[in-house]
């Protein structure tokens, strides 16, 4: 998809229009930073702390046909793309798919009981306010 039907596309929200404006063109002055493409990380590493040591192992729910193999095949592409991997693992939860508006799905994974099971981090995430507003001045921003 070209940058400028993208653009036509995007749902602005509360922008105003001189927002818009202003976003529209650092979008365009640096289209190299969107993608479409899924990527990932190994720039982090983190610990779960389990409270228990029994594994979650829950078995999968039951997909008419049509979802199964849609399932299927997002599976596939993320094998295939390295973003999953095969696993030994004795812990699993079950996967569903919610039909998203446009007639997409996107696949859930029911981690609940596994959270049940997990320790809380005991150091919290700053909220969206505190993190505009400690990083108000800053000119650039970067992952590296």
């Amino acid at each position: 998809m070209s940058l400028s039907s993208w653009l036509t596309q995007v749902q602005w929200g509360k922008l105003s229009p001189t927002e818009r404006g202003k976003l529209e063109q650092l979008i365009t002055q640096y289209p190299n930073v969107l993608t479409e493409n899924l990527s990932l990380t190994n720039l982090v590493e983190c610990e779960i702390q389990m409270l228990e040591t029994t594994a979650v192992r829950l078995a999968p729910y039951r997909l008419a046909p049509p979802k199964l193999h849609y399932l299927w095949e997002l599976t596939k592409v993320l094998l295939r793309d390295g973003f999953i991997g095969l696993s030994l693992s004795n812990y699993s939860s079950p996967m569903f798919l919610v039909l998203e508006p446009g007639g997409i799905y996107r696949s859930v994974v029911d981690y609940r009981l596994l959270n049940k099971r997990t320790a809380i981090e005991s150091v919290p995430l700053p909220d969206t306010h505190s993190a505009f507003h400690r990083f108000a001045r800053a000119k650039y921003f970067t992952t590296r």
